[in-house]
């Protein structure tokens, strides 16, 4: 009995603290400008960025583009363990 309840249970999954801040960084973001969490970054956008994990503004401009990347490089490069490139 005790074996067959264990199947049942479902098992934690492992959060990525990166992906975790982010994710709080772009919902904070769109409840300041009263608009949805895709506005401000999509899921596209904020895999992207995990994935490429960008070191400076110069890379996160390739990703996101260069009025976005100038406007929130500050706000994403820490929390993707970077530094800002200014």
């Amino acid at each position: 009995p005790g074996e067959d309840f264990r199947r049942l249970v479902p098992r934690p999954v492992p959060v990525d603290p990166v992906a975790a801040a982010l994710r709080e960084w772009r919902d904070t973001r769109a409840r300041s400008s009263r608009t949805v969490p895709d506005a401000v970054l999509t899921d596209r956008q904020m895999e992207s960025l995990l994935v490429a994990r960008p070191v400076d503004a110069r890379t996160l401009e390739r990703i996101l583009g260069p009025v976005f990347a100038r406007r929130f490089a500050g706000d994403l490069l820490p929390i993707l363990g970077a530094t800002a490139d200014r």
